[in-house]
């Protein structure tokens, strides 16, 4: 497994795996808003607006999707090297989803363990990941990678969980 480009992943694969997200009725977290766009090359070209810093007042992000050794889709992610004040509260450097069809079975600890290492090569010492209080599984993934809890908040009636993993 590994991670590749959005840019080598085609619109076709890209709308399948949307499609069974959405399907699922699965928030795609790590998708810079993939669920919204009903046309994949117009999110193609904003995700290249988005690698250079401060497109439209937003954070640079890169995209990554998790393959197979066939290059089938099993999960998306993106990193975000800065962040703004809204990404200190929900969302974090990295953010990530994991196939409907491929949850639990260790598809999203194998994406962080790559994104992790992306992150360290894109010049970040610590990421903080943020996520919900009762997400169990991204809550045990992120403290196998020495995830320590920073802090918790409560954001439109949520308990985020906030966790700083050292590169």
């Amino acid at each position: 497994m590994k991670l590749v480009s959005y840019r080598s992943i085609s619109n076709e694969d890209i709308l399948s795996f949307k499609k069974e997200c959405l399907a699922h009725h699965m928030i795609i977290h790590g998708s810079n808003n993939l669920a919204s766009y009903s046309d994949i090359s117009t999110w193609k070209k904003m995700l290249s607006h988005l690698e250079k810093a401060n497109y439209q007042q937003r954070v640079q992000s890169f995209q990554y999707f998790l393959v197979d050794e066939n290059k089938e889709v099993l999960g998306i992610a993106d990193i975000k090297p800065k962040l703004n004040k809204q990404l200190e509260k929900d969302g974090g450097h990295i953010s990530y989803s994991t196939r409907p069809k491929y949850q639990k079975q260790g598809y999203g600890k194998t994406s962080l363990n790559l994104l992790l290492a992306e992150a360290k090569r894109l010049g970040l010492s610590e990421v903080l990941l943020t996520c919900h209080q009762d997400n169990e599984g991204s809550k045990a993934i992120i403290l196998y990678y020495g995830g320590q809890l920073k802090n918790t908040i409560i954001l439109n009636r949520q308990i985020i969980n906030h966790y700083i993993i050292n590169l």
